[in-house]
């Protein structure tokens, strides 16, 4: 015979109402609301990506401030002013003038027949100029320098002391100008020492000496010893002769 299951009873718990009272009063923390990171959080950024985006960042900064350091002046638009249908640019003295201070010391240099490399001018005129102070030497592509002195004095004192030359070649000089165009096939006139020893010490005054300079050329300076009159044996004048033509007797 098939023996017959015992039916349990299911085992209840009865709730009075003070037990019910006790678990309402327990604290009960606030629920946080929890997230899946898998399917909302950002990916983390890669590290290296981010340095190479900061390395970027610099290395552009650093152009940048490398471009600025090579900028000059800082130019604005002028608008021109026309004439029969052509721009014309008109300079006004005033537009220049600010840089007047600057081109008054200068000399302008060259040497005829031949262009000095610039680090073996510069050595020429240390070792010839040494009585001034080292002018700034600022090479011009077309073959000639100039010679920028710390005062009109210094710039002075190095023309008196000439002439000069350079390896057995005539070297040059002559006072800057704004206009000055150096093309070596087409100089005709040279700054050029003359000396006169039939001409009295008597005589050395600066309207007489320019009166006999100018049968010459056209007369500049005279040297410090003649202005001086501290040797008199003859006079010397530096004159700018045009040298298509004969010099006067």
């Amino acid at each position: 015979m098939a023996r017959r299951r015992k039916q349990v009873a299911p085992v209840t718990a009865a709730i009075t109402p003070e037990a019910q009272k006790s678990k309402d009063q327990l604290p009960t923390s606030p629920k946080r609301l929890q997230f899946s990171e898998a399917g909302s959080s950002k990916p983390s950024p890669d590290p290296d990506l981010t340095a190479k985006a900061e390395i970027g960042k610099v290395m552009h900064a650093n152009e940048l401030r490398q471009q600025n350091s090579h900028m000059g002046m800082r130019l604005e638009y002028i608008p021109p002013s026309h004439r029969d249908g052509k721009i014309v640019i008109q300079i006004e003295e005033e537009d220049v003038s600010g840089l007047k201070e600057h081109w008054a010391t200068p000399l302008i240099g060259y040497v005829l027949g031949d262009t000095p490399y610039e680090k073996s001018m510069e050595s020429y005129v240390e070792s010839v100029w040494d009585f001034v102070n080292r002018p700034q030497i600022i090479y011009h592509q077309e073959g000639y320098y100039v010679f920028r002195f710390t005062t009109v004095e210094e710039r002075d004192a190095v023309m008196q002391a000439g002439p000069y030359s350079y390896h057995n070649k005539p070297f040059i000089l002559q006072n800057w100008k704004r206009d000055f165009h150096f093309d070596p096939k087409c100089i005709t006139t040279i700054p050029l020492w003359i000396h006169l020893p039939s001409l009295s010490a008597g005589y050395w005054t600066t309207d007489a000496l320019s009166k006999v300079a100018t049968a010459v050329g056209l007369p500049l300076y005279t040297d410090k010893f003649t202005a001086d009159l501290n040797k008199i044996s003859y006079a010397r004048v530096l004159v700018k002769v045009d040298i298509t033509k004969p010099l006067g007797d």
